[in-house]
């Protein structure tokens, strides 16, 4: 799971492509490599080794068209994923999902696991060191930590759609009628602004999730997936199914304009902060 679960939100459920389809290489993705680059000399310097990675774009015409509003394939990712929360749990192998057991494509992940235990913590310092040194050299954030810098991250991208989104008169329109079929349907929306409207399903459901996680999460292993049984994550995500498409349903027209909008702010904002367009 990304650094800050409320990230995830239907847009990065769906994907970002841009209009055309093609996928971004733009200086966010350039700035990522650099700040790779950076973390690796960063490393090799307190004594560890570090590949320098760029997770691959996990974008598809289906999420490209997702993206973009088209209630066709929103429809067919819900099916599958419902807000994308306990997908992870469920479809345990899909990266689309990040599956609890998805293949690991990173290297750095395994050079991590081969230490000791010992030698593992100091690794964890000098990686959480190394980040924050490179996006300040390389992006010119004075991020805290790597939570802190993906929370500003978040914080750039909400701004952008709360100044231009929450504004646009027609999707005030569409938010209203949006707002007020959720009530219809048990899904009470306490804001009715559009950039809230968007992810209320997704903030739900992300409380639900770490309400079960802390169920069941072990204080001797902070930081490990916790062992959530099948049958509670699969009872969960067909519920979470079942709102999802609710959701879908009061906010077609809503989603047909306020994704392609939203999608497109979103890339402006990860490209200053040196990310690509699908990350």
């Amino acid at each position: 799971m990304k650094a800050t679960l409320l990230i995830l939100s239907l847009l990065l459920l769906a994907g970002c492509a841009t209009p055309s389809g093609e996928r971004v290489t733009s200086a966010g993705t350039d700035k990522r490599q650099d700040q790779e680059l950076a973390i690796a000399d960063c490393m090799r310097q307190k004594g560890f080794k570090y590949v320098p990675y760029v997770p691959p774009p996990r974008i598809d015409d289906m999420r490209r068209r997702a993206a973009n509003g088209e209630y066709t394939a929103l429809r067919r990712i819900r099916e599958k994923y419902g807000f994308g929360i306990f997908a992870r749990y469920v479809h345990t192998t899909d990266p689309s999902a990040e599956g609890v057991e998805a293949a690991d494509s990173n290297p750095n992940h395994d050079l991590r696991k081969a230490l000791s235990a010992a030698q593992r913590r100091t690794y964890d310092v000098a990686a959480e060191r190394c980040f924050v040194n490179a996006v300040g050299q390389v992006l010119g954030v004075p991020a805290r930590s790597r939570a802190d810098y993906y929370a500003q991250v978040e914080s750039n991208r909400q701004r952008k759609v709360d100044e231009v989104l929450d504004s646009d008169p027609e999707l005030i329109v569409l938010a209203s009628l949006f707002a007020d079929c959720l009530n219809r349907t048990g899904q009470p929306a306490i804001e009715n602004n559009p950039s809230s409207l968007a992810t209320h399903g997704i903030r739900a459901w992300t409380a639900k999730l770490e309400e079960v996680e802390a169920r069941y999460a072990d204080p001797a292993t902070v930081g490990e997936v916790p062992p959530i049984p099948p049958e509670v994550a699969r009872r969960n995500f067909e519920r979470e199914i079942n709102t999802a498409f609710q959701d879908l349903e009061c906010g077609k027209n809503f989603y047909a304009v306020f994704n392609p909008k939203a999608n497109r702010l979103t890339i402006q904002a990860n490209a200053e902060y040196g990310l690509g367009a699908e990350q």
